[in-house]
């Protein structure tokens, strides 16, 4: 009983909920965006950096049962770092500066 010897649900089951924790980040995001009064472009700002860095921070947890709970950190770590480093690229290629980068390049 509740066994599943092809391993068939387990990949199904860790694609349903990376993909509908990366659709929630971004929708909430986008949302937060919209509640802030931003429109046009800048409404979509954060949202690529948000849905990637769900679905990673996903994909981590996912794992914890099989690494005794360390992927919670890692996690946090993966999903940080994903969102910054896409937002930080988004800024590059909108060719706006952040206070980061005006101090220091």
């Amino acid at each position: 009983m509740y066994a599943d010897p092809s391993g068939h649900f387990g990949i199904l089951a860790l694609i349903a909920i990376t993909g509908f924790s990366m659709l929630i980040g971004g929708a909430v995001q986008l949302i937060s965006n919209a509640m802030a009064g931003k429109t046009g472009s800048e409404l979509w700002h954060g949202v690529a950096g948000a849905t990637l860095g769900t679905g990673a921070n996903a994909l981590a947890l996912w794992l914890s049962p099989f690494t005794g709970g360390a992927s919670l950190a890692f996690a946090t770590v993966i999903s940080a770092g994903i969102q910054t480093g896409v937002d930080t690229l988004e800024t590059i290629i909108r060719g706006e500066k952040n206070k980061w980068m005006a101090n220091y390049c």
